[in-house]
C-alpha cells in the first residue's frame, strides 16, 4: 500500500519536471523602443522658393509680387560762371510775384508764375532764367518791373490794383530819377496841367495822366 503511494508520488514529480518553464519576457530594450532610439522622423514640408524674374517680378511659392521701384529725379540748378547770381534771381522772383498779384487783381484771365517766367525767358532768348547773363540782368530787371506798370495804367487799375497810387509815385519819381536824370522834372508839368505841387495831391485820374506823360518822355 505505501509502495503504491510512493509510486503515485513519484509520477506526480516527474510530471512536474517534465512540465516546460515559460520564458520570461526579455528585459533588453528593443531598437524600436529603448530609451536610445531615435524619434520617427517627422515629414518636412519643401522649404519655400523665391526666385526673381525680369526686373520688376519676385515670384514666391507661387506668387507673384510685381515691384516697380520708385525712381525719383531731382534737378539740381548750379549757378554757372557768367550769369546772375542768386540775389540776382531772388530779385527778379520778387519782380515776378508783383506783376502777378497786380496783373490777377486787375485782368480777368489770371498770370501764373509759370507763364510769367516763360515770357521772360522769351523777352530775354534764353532757355530758363537761370542762364540770363549777368552783364543782361539790368535789362531783365527793367522788363519785369515795366509788366506790373504796364497793367497799373489800366483804366480799371486804379481801383482794383493793390497799392495803385503809391507804385504809381514810386514808378513816376523812379523814372524821373534814373532815366529823365532829374527827379523833379515832372513838378512843371502837374503844376501848370493841375495847378497843384505834390503828387500825392492828385487824384487817382491825374496821377495817371502824369504817370503816362512821365513814361513817354524822353531824356534831355
Amino acid at each position: 500500500m505505501q509502495d503504491r503511494d510512493n509510486s503515485k508520488k513519484q509520477k506526480i514529480v516527474d510530471l512536474i519536471k517534465n512540465i516546460p518553464l515559460s520564458e520570461p519576457e526579455s528585459t533588453v530594450p528593443s531598437p524600436e523602443t529603448g530609451p536610445s532610439a531615435k524619434p520617427p522622423r517627422k515629414r518636412s514640408r519643401p522649404a519655400p522658393t523665391t526666385s526673381i524674374r525680369g526686373d520688376s517680378n519676385i515670384v514666391g511659392n507661387n506668387n507673384t509680387v510685381n515691384h516697380s521701384p520708385k525712381i525719383i529725379n531731382r534737378t539740381y540748378v548750379k549757378t554757372g560762371d557768367g550769369v546772375i547770381d542768386p540775389d540776382q534771381k531772388g530779385e527778379l522772383l520778387r519782380l515776378r510775384d508783383e506783376w502777378i498779384a497786380t496783373h490777377n487783381a486787375v485782368k480777368a484771365t489770371p498770370l501764373t508764375q509759370r507763364t510769367a517766367m516763360s515770357r521772360l525767358n522769351r523777352h530775354m532768348g534764353v532757355n530758363t532764367y537761370h542762364e540770363i547773363p549777368m552783364e543782361r540782368f539790368g535789362e531783365a530787371r527793367a522788363w519785369m518791373m515795366q509788366q506790373p506798370a504796364i497793367v497799373r495804367n489800366m483804366k480799371s487799375a486804379p481801383a482794383k490794383a493793390p497799392n495803385w497810387r503809391s507804385k504809381t509815385i514810386t514808378y513816376i519819381k523812379t523814372r524821373c530819377k534814373n532815366q529823365l536824370g532829374d527827379d523833379q522834372i515832372y513838378k512843371p508839368y502837374i503844376e501848370t496841367k493841375f495847378g497843384k505841387n505834390s503828387l500825392a495831391l492828385l487824384s487817382d485820374v491825374e496821377l495817371q495822366v502824369v504817370k503816362q506823360h512821365v513814361a513817354q518822355k524822353q531824356p534831355g
